[in-house]
Formats: C-alpha cells, structure tokens, sequence
C-alpha cells in the first residue's frame, strides 16, 4: 500500500488517468522576433533566446497558459530549421491538447532569477500552437513502429 492510493483509485473509477498529454508547441514567429528583437533595445528585455538549442540550465520549465490559466509546461526550447520555427515540447492538460490550439508560453523567470548565470529579463508571453509530438509525421509512424514505440 502507499500514500495516494485510495486518491489513484478515485481518478481511474472517474475515467480521468490521463489529466495532461505531451506536445510539442510551434512558437509564433512574430511574438517570438519581437522577443528577440527586444535585447537590442534599451529598456526591459525579454529572458535571451539562444539558438539552436535554449538551454541555459540544467533543467527549465516555462509556464504555459490558455485563457489566463496555468495549463502546462515547455521545455527543451530550439530552433528547427526545417519547420523555420521555435519549437519546444512539453506536457498541458487534456482540455487544450488538441492540435492546432492555441497557448501562450511565459518565456523567462520572474524576478529575482536564483540562478547566477540568468541575465536581468523580463518574462515575457509569447503566443504557440499545440501539435504533436513528435512534430514529424514521419516521426510517429514510422520511426516509432520500427522501434516497436505505441
């Protein structure tokens, strides 16, 4: 037996075992230039998007939202040259896993970062569509099936 059982049990009863599924989110082109764009001006700028690959620590989430509320996570943040866009993967709740809906990825860390190697930033929205994941779909069938991935 463990702590959170009879909770488990509760949840499977209710139908509701799968509370958020993993995506992956295409950033928008625009929100994300003017994100960029915002480190080459004076004034607050925006959290420094590193490319290809925007690690800056061990392990980052960013918040994501759907109608000002919290509806998951974004991580592993990059650039792919083939889809010529931001793409992030990460987890949201069932309700907006859907492709081709629309989120809004909070970029950054609220004020003060505890992290000595994150410049001074503001967080900053910037707006994503949820779609697949893997993106490719090639990737989900083809790949997956070869190496015996449901």
């Amino acid at each position: 037996d463990f702590i959170g059982r009879a909770a488990l049990e509760k949840m499977v009863a209710e139908g509701k075992t799968e509370r958020r599924k993993k995506v992956t989110f295409v950033w928008n082109g625009d929100d994300t230039a003017a994100a960029y764009g915002s480190i080459f001006h004076k004034g607050p700028a925006a959290k420094f998007i590193n490319l290809p690959m925007s690690l800056y620590d061990t392990f980052h989430a960013d918040r994501v939202e759907a109608n000002g509320k919290i509806v998951g996570l974004s991580t592993w943040t990059g650039y792919s040259a083939n889809e010529r866009a931001i793409l992030s993967l990460g987890t949201v709740d069932a309700a907006v896993a859907k492709p081709g809906t629309e989120v809004t990825i909070v970029w950054g860390e609220d004020k003060p970062s505890s992290k000595a190697q994150v410049e001074d930033h503001v967080p900053v929205k910037i707006r994503a569509t949820v779609m697949p994941a893997p993106l490719v779909e090639q990737a989900r069938t083809v790949y997956r099936s070869d190496a015996a991935v449901k």
